[in-house]
């Protein structure tokens, strides 16, 4: 079972908060299938999201797992809370017992937020249990970025 420290760890860059909810972890078998809701776009960093998260899906439970009574998927765009900072990379993600939503509070907030989702999701073969959580994150500046230094330099 998770810890909120496990969460925390897990998703890189750390999310700026991580709230367990009190309520059954989001237990996926063999037999799961996914009711998915996504915002339909030709191109651009939604687009990306909803087709990474249909192949992750599609490969782990088949391509027929997608129906309209399964496991609710939902991703969304909407407005921020106030106390985000950077709203166009901002995202809320919610997993229970009765679904997932990732959503995106921009378009490149939606794509992260569904990075993050996948970082949740651990398993064996085509079970997996999420846990019950709230995540909200924002990066701390204007931009999401990867440094990495070696001893050579930047």
């Amino acid at each position: 079972m998770y810890t909120l420290e496990d969460i925390r760890v897990n998703i890189q860059p750390i999310p700026q908060t991580v709230r367990a909810l009190d309520r059954q972890p989001l237990a996926l078998t063999p037999d799961s299938k996914f009711c998915f809701v996504a915002p339909s776009v030709e191109k651009g960093p939604i687009k990306t999201a909803v087709e990474g998260l249909r192949v992750f899906f599609a490969k782990i439970w088949g391509e027929d797992c997608f129906c309209d009574s399964g496991t609710k998927v939902r991703l969304a765009l909407d407005t921020a809370p106030e106390e985000v900072k950077n709203p166009e990379e901002a995202y809320r993600i919610t997993v229970d017992i009765g679904g997932i939503t990732v959503t995106g509070f921009g378009e490149k907030g939606l794509y992260y937020g569904v990075t993050s989702l996948l970082q949740l999701c651990r398993g064996r073969g085509s079970e997996f249990c999420i846990p019950a959580v709230e995540i909200l994150d924002w990066p701390d500046r204007a931009i999401r970025s990867f440094k990495q230094e070696c001893r050579y330099g930047s």
